[in-house]
C-alpha cells in the first residue's frame, strides 16, 4: 500500500505478539500454565480427528469455502419457543477469501522519517482546532490545566445473616457524598477561572509538527544519532531490519494529534480527603467470641468439677426460622453458645423435680446448671488472668457471632443490623451501635510537569497492524437480523492455522468491561452490556482450538492464566481460561439432509419395524455420529472490585460440517446464574456437499487486502468494526425476564 499520495502520515506504535501454548489475550497479560494435557501423548478414550477434516482447512495452499446456515435462537425464544421466528431467526457463516496487510520496509525514505513544522497557513484549515491559522509555532504560551483529585468510597449501611456462610455479610452502597473531588488549577496568575484564582503559573513554548514514521515508536527502528538532538536527521545513517517486517493500515482520511511533552522540573501536588465513612469496627462484637463460659459477667478460674454460676440462666439466643407460629429452638437454627459447650441450651428449670443434673437454689428457686464440662480458666483477650468482662474475648477472623441484646434476662437476636441497631450485652451496662461513622483521612497525591516545551505531531491513524510478515489469516464473517429489525449485523472472524502447533488462532480485539456505576453497582443486565465493554486499541492473536499435532482428541483439556493491564480502565484482570474436548457419537441438528436418519417417522411397509431402503420416510433431522464437543470457559476478574465476567461457549465439529452447533452464555458477578444462553444450530452446510478439488479450483491462489478492503469484498458492503465474539456470537444481549 502505497502511502505517499499525501503530506501527512503516520505515527505507528507497534505490538508484538508473542503466540504461544500457554499465552493468549493481549501480550500485556502475563500468563502461566494451570493444567495441560496437550504435552501428553494418550487422553481420553483415544478419539481423534484431524483438525482440517472437523473445522475447515486453513492451510495457505487454499482457501476455504464455508456457507452454513444456523438457527438462531436467543434467550426469549428458548424459553417461550412460540417466539422463534424460522424464517427471521437465522445466522450464516461464511468464508470471503484470504488477505494480508502488508507495509514493507524497503517502502521507508528520508521525507517518511523527518519531523516538519507545520505551517496551517498554506492551506488556511484549521488543523488543530485553536482558533489560530498558524506556522506551527507558538512561543510564551501560558499553560492552563487541572489537576484533579478524586476519591470513591462506600458506606455499610446493614449487615445480614447469610445462613450458607453462617456469618453477618456486609451491605454497603455508594455514600451519598461519594466520590469527593478536588480541583488543582495551573494557569496565568492575572487571569481567573470560574471566578477562582489559579493556584499557580507555567509557561513553555509549542511548536507544532507533521510527521511521518517516529522512529522512537517503529519497532526495530535505529539510528545514529550524530548530533545527538533524540531525532533522525539528513545525512544520519538509519536501519530497520527485514526480520520485524510488519504490516499496517492506516485510515488517510482521519487524523490523530500526538503530544510530546518537555520538562526539566516536576510539581509535586497533595489533597487531603477529609470525610466521614459509616464502617464497622474490626473489634466489632459479632467478631468477639466470648470466654465467660459459666456466664456470670466475671473472670473465673479453672474449675474442679462442672459448676453453676449462681444465676438463673435464660434460654441462650437463637435465630427462629420456624415462623411467628414457632418459639421453640430446632436444630440447626443459629444460636449464641454462651456457655461455650457447642450446643444450644434451653434456660435453667425453675421446678425441683426437674433439677437432676444441677444444684437446686433454694432462695432463688431455680435448678444452677453447668455447661456440661470441666471448663479451663477463662481465656482473656490479651492473654492474661483476672481481666474484667470487657476483654473476655477471643477474636474471630469473620463476623460469625450472633448478635444478641439483652433486657435483664430478655434478649433480642438480630438477623439484620442497620445503622439504627444499638446492642446491650449481657452483664454489660454499656450499649453499642455496630455501624458507626468514623472519621476517615486519604492523602492523594500527584506529579505534573512544569513545561518548557510542547510539541504537537499531528499524523494518520493506525487502524489495524498484523504481526509478521507473510502471516495471512481466513475471512469468514457471521451474517444475520439484529433483533428482528430487519437490519444486516455483520462480525468479521480472522482464522489462521499456525505453522507450528496446528492450532486454530483468531485475531481478535481483546475487550475489557469497565467498573458499573450503577447502585449497589454488584451486576449488569443483559440489556446494558455493551456499555460497559472496551477494547485494545490493536488486535491480538488467541487461540480459538488447541489440537495435538493438528488432532483433536477426547479428554484434552488446557488451562491458562494471565493478568492483562486495560489503559483504558486503569484496571488489571485476572483472566482464566479453561478449554476442554470430548468425542460426541450421537447429535442431532435441524437440518434436513434427504437420508433417513435413526428416529424419524417412516412408512413401515413389510411391518418389520425398522426402515429399508426404499419405504417412505419425514425427512424431520440429521443424526450425526462422528463429532467433537470443545467447551471454553472465560473468567475475567477485575482486581481491586472483584467484579468477575464469565462466558462459557459450547462448540461441536462434525467431519466434513466443521461447526454444527454453537452455544454461548455468560453471567456478570451473579454465580450460577447466567444472564443469556444463545445457540445456533446447523440446518443448511451448502458447502457439505462440494468436493475438496472444486473448492481448492474455485478459490485458488490468495488475494492480499487491507482492512479498508474488506468492505468490498463479497455481495455486500459490509464494514470491519471492533466487536465482542465468543465462538461465532456477538456477545449482544437481550434482558432476560
Amino acid at each position: 500500500m502505497k502511502l505517499l499520495h499525501k503530506t501527512l502520515f503516520v505515527v505507528i506504535a507497534v505490538l508484538n505478539i508473542n503466540c504461544e501454548k500457554t499465552t493468549t489475550g493481549s501480550s500485556s497479560g502475563n500468563s502461566s500454565e494451570l493444567e495441560s494435557t496437550l504435552n501428553n501423548s494418550s487422553v481420553g478414550n483415544g478419539v481423534t480427528g484431524n483438525i482440517d477434516e472437523y473445522f475447515y482447512d486453513l492451510d495457505e495452499s487454499e482457501i476455504p469455502y464455508v456457507n452454513s446456515q444456523f438457527y438462531l435462537y436467543s434467550g426469549l425464544s428458548i424459553i417461550e419457543p412460540l417466539a422463534f421466528d424460522p424464517t427471521s431467526d437465522t445466522l450464516n457463516f461464511i468464508t470471503v477469501g484470504d488477505y494480508v496487510l502488508s507495509f514493507s520496509p524497503d517502502e521507508l525514505i528520508d521525507e517518511m522519517i523527518t519531523l516538519e513544522p507545520f505551517d496551517e497557513t498554506i492551506n488556511g484549515e484549521d488543523i488543530n482546532g485553536d482558533g489560530l491559522i498558524s506556522g506551527g509555532e507558538f512561543t510564551d504560551l501560558y499553560r492552563f490545566e487541572e489537576v484533579n483529585f478524586s476519591h470513591s468510597f462506600t458506606d455499610v449501611i446493614k449487615l445480614e445473616w447469610d445462613e450458607d456462610n453462617e456469618r453477618y455479610m456486609v451491605v454497603s452502597v455508594p455514600a451519598e457524598s461519594s466520590p469527593l473531588t478536588h480541583t488543582y488549577l495551573i494557569g496565568h496568575p492575572d487571569s481567573l477561572y470560574d471566578g477562582v484564582s489559579p493556584d499557580m503559573n507555567d509557561s513553555y513554548d509549542s511548536l507544532v509538527y507533521i510527521t511521518q514514521i517516529n522512529q522512537n515508536d517503529l519497532n526495530g527502528f535505529y539510528f545514529t544519532d550524530d548530533d545527538e538532538n533524540g531525532y533522525w536527521g539528513e545525512g544520519e545513517e538509519w536501519n530497520l531490519p527485514d526480520s520485524i517486517s510488519y504490516q499496517y493500515y492506516f485510515d488517510t482520511n482521519q487524523l490523530s494529534s500526538t503530544d510530546s511533552v518537555y520538562s526539566s522540573q516536576n510539581l509535586e501536588i497533595t489533597h487531603d480527603f477529609n470525610f466521614s465513612k459509616k464502617l464497622i469496627s474490626i473489634d466489632s462484637l459479632m467478631f468477639k467470641i466470648s470466654t465467660d463460659c459459666n456466664d456470670d459477667g466475671i473472670w473465673s478460674n479453672a474449675e474442679s468439677e462442672d459448676l453453676g454460676n449462681g444465676v438463673w440462666d435464660p434460654a441462650e439466643p437463637f435465630l427462629n426460622q420456624g415462623g411467628d407460629d414457632d418459639t421453640d429452638y430446632d436444630i440447626g437454627e443459629p444460636f449464641l453458645d454462651r456457655n461455650c459447650n457447642g450446643q444450644w441450651d434451653d434456660a435453667e428449670p425453675t421446678v425441683f423435680d426437674e433439677c437432676t443434673t444441677g444444684t437446686w437454689n433454694e432462695t432463688d428457686e431455680f435448678c444452677d446448671m453447668g455447661n456440661g464440662q470441666i471448663d479451663e480458666a477463662e481465656e482473656c483477650a490479651d492473654g492474661g488472668t483476672g481481666c474484667d468482662l470487657d476483654n473476655m474475648y477471643l477474636m474471630s477472623d469473620r463476623p460469625n457471632v450472633l448478635i444478641a441484646s439483652y433486657t435483664d434476662n430478655d434478649w433480642v437476636v438480630f438477623e439484620n443490623i442497620d445503622t439504627a441497631a444499638v446492642i446491650t450485652p449481657r452483664w454489660s451496662d454499656d450499649s453499642y451501635q455496630l455501624i458507626q461513622s468514623y472519621d476517615q483521612l486519604e492523602i492523594k497525591s500527584k506529579t505534573t510537569s512544569l513545561i518548557d516545551r510542547v510539541e504537537t505531531i499531528y499524523s494518520y491513524q493506525l487502524i489495524e497492524n498484523t504481526f509478521e510478515e507473510g502471516l495471512e489469516y481466513s475471512i469468514s464473517k457471521t451474517i444475520w437480523d439484529d433483533s428482528g429489525s430487519g437490519d444486516r449485523s455483520v462480525s468479521y472472524h480472522l482464522y489462521r492455522k499456525d505453522d507450528q502447533t496446528s492450532d486454530i488462532v483468531e485475531l481478535v480485539h481483546d475487550s475489557y468491561f469497565i467498573l458499573p456505576t450503577t447502585t449497589p453497582g454488584s451486576s449488569i443486565d443483559g440489556g446494558s452490556f455493551e456499555n460497559y465493554i472496551i477494547f485494545d486499541n490493536l488486535p491480538s492473536e488467541q487461540t480459538y482450538l488447541y489440537t495435538y499435532n493438528g488432532l483433536l482428541r477426547d479428554g484434552e483439556k488446557h488451562q491458562t492464566s494471565r493478568v492483562a493491564y486495560s489503559p483504558q480502565t486503569n484496571a488489571q484482570y485476572h483472566i482464566i481460561e479453561t478449554y476442554e474436548v470430548v468425542s460426541d457419537t450421537l447429535l442431532i441438528i435441524p437440518q434436513l439432509n434427504g437420508v433417513y436418519d435413526e428416529g424419524e417417522e417412516y412408512e413401515d411397509d413389510n411391518g418389520n419395524q425398522q426402515w429399508d431402503e426404499g419405504e417412505a420416510f419425514t425427512d424431520e433431522f440429521t443424526l450425526l455420529t462422528d463429532t467433537f464437543k470443545v467447551s471454553r470457559t472465560k473468567s475475567s476478574i477485575m482486581q481491586g472490585s472483584g467484579l468477575e465476567l464469565v462466558e462459557l461457549n459450547n462448540i461441536w465439529l462434525a467431519r466434513d460440517y466443521g461447526i454444527v452447533r454453537d452455544e454461548m452464555e455468560f453471567r456478570f458477578n451473579l454465580p450460577d446464574d447466567f444472564d443469556g444462553f444463545y445457540r445456533l444450530e446447523l440446518i443448511n452446510c451448502r458447502h457439505c456437499d462440494e468436493e475438496s478439488s472444486s473448492r481448492a479450483e474455485m478459490f485458488s491462489g490468495n488475494t492480499e487486502i487491507n482492512f479498508n478492503q474488506l468492505q468490498n469484498t463479497g455481495q455486500f458492503s459490509d464494514i470491519y468494526n471492533k466487536t465482542r465474539t465468543f465462538g461465532l456470537q456477538k456477545i449482544e444481549f437481550d434482558s432476560q425476564p
